[in-house]
C-alpha cells in the first residue's frame, strides 16, 4: 500500500485466434498510486480473446532494481475474452430483379405482371469496434457467430 511508480507500460497479447490480428488498446500506460490498487478502465479495438500485461519498472527510486537483485515480475491477467463486436455496420446488397419476359436482347416485365428476384436479396454486416474501426478477427473462420440463413424467407410480388 506504500508503493506508488509513474508510466507503468501496458501491453497485450493475441491469444486467439492465432492468426488473428492484435489490433491496438486504449490505454498503453497508467500512474500507480499510493493504495492497494489503481483501477484503469481498457479497450480494444479488436476481437478475439486476449492476455493484457504491463511492463515492470527497472528502477525505483533512483534505485536499479535488475542491479539490486530485485527485479519486479510481468503480471498478466491470462486469458480474458472471447471479446465481440461492439456493433454491425449495415449495408444492402444491390438487388437485381428478374424480367418475366424475355425477347431477344430485351427483357420485360408487363404491368401488374408477377416478376422475382434475380438473386436473393441481402445484407452486408460489418463487424465493428466500440471506436467504430473494422475488427477484422471476427471475419476468421467460426469466430463469425451469426448463423441464421433465413430459411423461411418468401418474396411476394404483390
Amino acid at each position: 500500500t506504500n508503493y506508488q511508480q509513474q508510466s507503468i507500460i501496458l501491453n497485450h497479447t493475441l491469444v486467439e485466434p492465432s492468426n488473428g490480428s492484435e489490433g491496438s488498446i486504449g490505454s498503453t500506460s497508467y500512474d500507480h498510486k499510493l493504495g492497494s490498487s489503481t483501477p484503469i478502465q481498457q479497450s480494444v479495438t479488436e476481437v478475439g480473446v486476449f492476455d493484457f500485461s504491463l511492463v515492470p519498472p527497472t528502477s525505483y527510486l533512483d534505485l536499479d532494481l535488475i542491479e539490486a537483485g530485485l527485479p519486479i515480475a510481468v503480471m498478466s491477467t491470462g486469458p480474458i475474452g472471447r471479446f465481440i463486436p461492439a456493433y454491425f455496420a449495415v449495408s444492402p446488397m444491390t438487388v437485381t430483379l428478374a424480367a418475366a419476359c424475355n425477347s431477344g436482347e430485351n427483357s420485360f416485365t408487363y404491368l401488374g405482371q408477377p416478376f422475382s428476384y434475380a438473386s436473393n436479396p441481402g445484407l452486408y454486416l460489418q463487424p465493428k469496434s466500440g471506436s467504430g474501426s473494422d475488427t477484422l478477427n471476427y471475419l476468421i473462420g467460426d469466430w463469425w457467430r451469426y448463423n441464421n440463413q433465413w430459411s423461411d424467407r418468401a418474396y411476394n410480388d404483390a
